[in-house]
């Protein structure tokens, strides 16, 4: 049977098959075009990852990200100046921001510095749209979901759903998100969506 996707790609006539490869070209180049970007910057890129432009220019040395990772648009990672990782499958929504570091209040010459070690999004994490991850936090665990403008102060545990400002635990969640969800995000999945239809 498949999955739901692998049905619906397989079940396509040659001329809708077509229709879906010439719509999924061109983000392809695009995507392929931020990678080379990120790289260029100094971050480390999985092959299968995207993300827009203007955000591969924000990266640098201190980014890893793994593989079917898909970033939003306006995603801000202000004054980078720690590690971080992101796990594999793990969506970013549009306009997150990860507040990276921060200032001495109590300094008369407002001392600019990392707060964070490092941060850790661990795999299937999804981090909904207008949410702010704080400094401090530290790793997000494996599948946890964070609600759309959550404020998070704090590391998330695996398989944990948390909302608001700041974000607490809403309920646990029962399972991840299928790869191809991820993959088919922004019609990143070209390389995908040949290989299911030649395989019906």
């Amino acid at each position: 049977m498949g999955t739901v996707y692998e049905q619906r790609v397989r079940k396509r006539g040659c001329i809708h098959f077509l229709v879906g490869l010439f719509v999924r070209i061109p983000p392809f180049l695009k995507f392929s075009y931020s990678r080379l970007i990120a790289r260029a910057k100094g971050a480390t890129i999985d092959r299968s990852a995207t993300f827009p432009i203007a955000v591969a220019k924000k990266f640098n040395r201190c980014v890893t990200i793994d593989s079917n990772v898909s970033i939003g648009h306006d995603v801000d990672f202000t004054s980078m100046l720690c590690p971080m990782h992101i796990g594999h499958h793990a969506i970013i929504g549009n306009n997150v921001s990860f507040i990276l570091s921060t200032h001495d209040i109590d300094s008369s010459e407002w001392t600019h510095y990392s707060a964070w070690q490092g941060l850790e999004i661990e795999p299937y994490v999804w981090i909904c749209p207008n949410s702010i991850i704080l400094p401090n936090v530290q790793r997000i665990g494996y599948g946890a979901v964070i609600g759309a403008g959550s404020v998070v102060t704090k590391d998330i545990p695996p398989m944990t759903v948390v909302g608001g400002n700041p974000a607490k635990r809403i309920r646990d969640r029962k399972t991840v998100h299928s790869d191809i969800c991820v993959e088919s995000l922004l019609a990143g999945d070209l390389l995908t969506y040949i290989k299911t239809y030649m395989t019906k």
